[in-house]
């Protein structure tokens, strides 16, 4: 398992991004996300996507990606020891990368080492879901069947993963209680 210097978050998703032999990096965010800083990041992205001439149906399913993404940074990053808390604040990386057939957003953050295997668990799950039981796992969340210990069902990454072509994720050791988690995310462009 490799490690991740709690200074430089967004080094350790570089290495992740040189992983994929090339592409434009279009965002790369280090840093508190809150509220507003999902709506101006999403708001310069979105313009981007539109210039780009992207079909209706990819900008709708990358933006829904991207905002997911920060939301759950925002909801559910556990704080560093010493670290300020608050109710909806919390620090992570985004990065979304455009390839020649693909775009990928890779979204990252600190979360308690003792989540680890309950998350490993719920996204391997997703990450081996056909279409249909994406579908069945989302109805059951919308009824409310599970609730994780920061409150969500998993709503936002079950929606993600309908979403995109592929889903994968990552956890390296930050300190003996915390660890990074990365989500990589990889949406087919229409050429």
């Amino acid at each position: 398992m490799s490690q991740v210097n709690v200074n430089n978050y967004l080094e350790f998703v570089e290495q992740e991004y040189h992983k994929l032999g090339g592409g434009e990096v279009m965002l790369a965010y280090e840093g508190e996300v809150s509220q507003s800083l999902i709506l101006a990041l999403t708001g310069l992205i979105e313009l981007e996507i539109v210039k780009a001439g992207e079909e209706a149906k990819l900008q709708k399913q990358l933006f829904h990606t991207l905002v997911e993404g920060l939301q759950n940074i925002m909801k559910h990053a556990d704080p560093l020891e010493g670290e300020r808390t608050s109710m909806f604040s919390g620090r992570g990386v985004v990065m979304l990368i455009r390839s020649v057939e693909f775009y990928y957003v890779f979204v990252g953050n600190i979360v308690l080492s003792s989540r680890v295997a309950d998350m490993s668990a719920r996204l391997e799950r997703l990450k081996q879901a056909n279409d249909d039981e994406l579908k069945a796992m989302h109805r059951a969340s919308l009824k409310g069947n599970e609730i994780s210990d920061k409150g969500g069902a998993g709503l936002g990454l079950i929606d993600m993963a309908r979403k995109v072509s592929e889903i994968d994720y990552l956890f390296a050791e930050v300190n003996s209680d915390r660890q990074f988690y990365l989500l990589k995310l990889k949406l087919m462009r229409k050429i």
